[in-house]
């Protein structure tokens, strides 16, 4: 067993301190960093009117370009290399920056600030990072490998024999960080095991400590959402091991990365896990803007938006032959008529033409480009997704790399339309002469379809177990709105009259208790944006009333109430000793106005805590 730890230890007491092992600056590491500097870089471009450190210095601490403390700018700008933003290169230049830089910059719109909502994709790049003895970067040895892969690698191994998926920053930069390609997982294995089992092998390799005290790949690692890298340990997080175990899988059955020219390539961003999802939740927390924050950046030409009803079918969302009227020119037995003027004479006339509906449109744009595209479906669940999607149903089974598993056939109107729209798309990963021709239909890798669900409307069209099981579903939770400008939270106030102000916050609190308390269920509870605020932060009296003691009373009271509850009396004066049934009614004096003193004493109700009715906190 010490053969291959024995050859290990021999190669770290012959190593040099500079070049054995994976080598990069010591600078800043942060991958949303590396971007704002390769971005800094693009807008020096290749002047020589300013020196490069200066016109760093000049633009770092902006916020355009992320504010960054001082940083020395050639050592800052080495380390976007090392990530596949721009090119090795003699001499810094905007001509060094590589596809994938640009591919991310347009994806985050100039604001690397955004990448946080894709941390998948920041995953991806860590994963192509490539390790090339000859491109430009100091090695002394002779290198070839994949660090990441590799990382995923030991640890997966380490951890099916210790059962603990983790290996201690030390065991990193000995035996990881000198690996110098694949097959010497065997060997770092072995090596880890033994430094933690046999003190006098622990020592001796402890002694070469001071070779890879500037290893500094750990602190790189820090960037992937899939480990959790900590000053003396690097460790798998939990539930990854079956994510990570995949990407070693595809790894080591394809060889998909080769070369350091694959870094640089273009991203597609596929995000596996979010391809199809759907945000869920009671009315009014924000389910739509929450994938109207994560999509807005993004081309106009790249998010397509529908809504279901309870009236949605499969031609509404997919496409279908409708007529339109185009003006045809009127012929004669010597060819077109013409009038007085010489002008051919033309009559509107009647014909049809296939109209693409919101899933054809987001398809085809998808497979006609590299970029993420989005199918937006609001309230997927007012209509019936099994008429409305049909045979699409099948498309949303994905498999590892965000492909749909099985193809159909579409009809041949939907056929020869995709035909027409994808005869002349460029190459592309996937996309193949039979999905080119409209034979079969295919999601690509890069078509997201996301969801909003309203808990609240259920009952309309009730989703299946075996369309459920196709989607990722993201609970959006009610909770106290935040200002999207600053940071801060919301002081939203129920204004009624010129003297009485409610908090909503406060409000919402106690009336999803009862609700909770009346229904056993948080789907008929409302969010903090059920209704919008004016812009002093005031909800008015009659968006209270028309919105929300409307849809109390349309949706809750009347189905979940008791005979007599407390919380549906009033007062209608305020000298009576009894009081009357409320209804929704009860709201509006004879006028049709709405009465401040109803409104005042429901709201107050509903606020009353007392020892057996009080709102969680």
């Amino acid at each position: 067993m010490s053969k291959l730890s024995d050859n290990k230890l021999n190669k770290l007491s012959s190593m040099s301190s500079q070049g054995g092992f994976w080598y990069i600056t010591k600078q800043n590491l942060v991958f949303r960093d590396l971007c704002f500097i390769a971005k800094i870089l693009e807008k020096w471009g290749d002047r020589n009117d300013e020196n490069y450190q200066t016109f760093f210095d000049n633009h770092k601490e902006l916020s355009e370009f992320g504010g960054f403390p001082p940083l020395t700018a050639h050592r800052a700008t080495k380390n976007c290399e090392y990530i596949g933003l721009i090119r090795p290169s003699d001499k810094y230049s905007a001509q060094s920056l590589t596809p994938f830089y640009f591919s991310l910059k347009k994806l985050c719109a100039g604001d690397f600030n955004k990448l946080s909502q894709y941390p998948q994709i920041i995953d991806k790049q860590l994963e192509r990072i490539f390790i090339d003895s000859n491109n430009k970067i100091p090695y002394t040895e002779s290198f070839n490998i994949c660090p990441f892969m590799f990382i995923f690698k030991i640890l997966l191994l380490i951890g099916d024999i210790t059962k603990s998926y983790k290996i201690s920053t030390s065991e990193f930069k000995l035996f990881v960080a000198t690996a110098q390609k694949w097959s010497d997982y065997f060997e770092v294995t072995e090596s880890i095991l033994r430094y933690r089992n046999d003190d006098d092998y622990r020592l001796k390799c402890d002694n070469n400590s001071n070779k890879v005290a500037d290893v500094r790949y750990n602190i790189l690692a820090q960037n992937h959402s899939q480990l959790d890298v900590t000053k003396n340990e690097i460790a798998i997080k939990e539930g990854q091991i079956k994510n990570i175990r995949r990407k070693v899988a595809e790894y080591e059955l394809n060889d998909t990365i080769q070369s350091v020219e694959d870094m640089y390539s273009a991203n597609s961003f596929s995000i596996n896990e979010t391809l199809q999802q759907i945000f869920y939740g009671a009315p009014g927390t924000g389910k739509s803007d929450t994938i109207f924050e994560r999509t807005k950046d993004l081309p106009k030409e790249d998010v397509y938006r529908t809504t279901f009803h309870p009236d949605s079918d499969y031609a509404s969302f997919v496409g279908s032959y409708k007529p339109k009227m185009n003006d045809r020119t009127v012929y004669g037995a010597q060819g077109p008529l013409r009038n007085s003027r010489g002008e051919e004479i033309s009559e509107p006339k009647i014909t049809y033409t296939f109209s693409p509906q919101a899933f054809t449109n987001a398809y085809i744009r998808a497979w006609r480009t590299d970029e993420p595209v989005f199918l937006i479906i609001e309230e997927i669940n007012r209509g019936n997704c099994a008429q409305i999607f049909g045979d699409l149903f099948q498309l949303l089974d994905r498999d590892e790399n965000g492909y749909s598993k099985y193809d159909i056939v579409p009809d041949s109107d939907l056929s020869d339309y995709i035909k027409g729209k994808l005869e002349d798309a460029a190459e592309k990963e996937g996309l193949t002469s039979h999905i080119k021709e409209g034979k079969i239909l295919k999601l690509p890798n890069n078509l997201y379809i996301w969801a909003t669900m309203n808990t609240s409307d259920q009952s309309l069209f009730p989703i299946d177990s075996a369309f459920k099981r196709r989607w990722e579903w993201k609970y959006i939770k009610i909770k106290k709105g935040i200002d999207k400008k600053t940071g801060a939270e919301l002081d939203w106030k129920i204004k009624v009259g010129e003297d009485n102000s409610y908090d909503w916050w406060e409000f919402l609190k106690a009336i999803n208790y009862k609700i909770d308390k009346m229904t056993s269920s948080a789907d008929k509870q409302l969010g903090y944006f059920f209704c919008l605020a004016d812009r002093n932060g005031e909800i008015n009296i009659d968006t209270f009333v028309n919105k929300v003691a409307f849809y109390l009373w349309n949706d809750v009271f009347k189905d979940y109430a008791e005979d007599g509850s407390p919380l549906l009396k009033y007062k209608k004066n305020e000298e009576d000793k009894s009081e009357s049934d409320l209804t929704f009614p009860d709201f509006f004096d004879q006028s049709g106005e709405i009465d401040k003193n109803v409104v005042k004493q429901f709201i107050e109700k509903v606020m009353k805590e007392d020892d057996m009715d009080k709102p969680a906190e």
